[in-house]
């Protein structure tokens, strides 16, 4: 059991900070959480134009064309 916390902490730091940076199995890592997010839902992939439709009408529906600008 873990008795000075303080001293776990800034051990566990300084063990960090020495490993070297391991990039594929950083991506590797990413990639498995990624995957796992997907099996359990977490991302919802979606089309990102659905529900366009509606918002492109009421945007039609408010442009109102305004003369003083057209003069300049």
């Amino acid at each position: 059991m873990i008795t000075d916390i303080e001293y776990w902490n800034r051990w566990e730091q300084d063990y960090q900070r020495q490993q070297p940076v391991n990039i594929e199995q950083n991506f590797a890592l990413m990639e498995g959480m990624y995957q796992e997010a997907l099996h359990l839902g977490s991302f919802q992939l979606v089309d990102p134009l659905a529900g366009l439709e509606p918002i492109i009408r009421y945007a039609k529906a408010i442009n109102v064309s305004n003369p003083s600008l057209q003069t300049r």
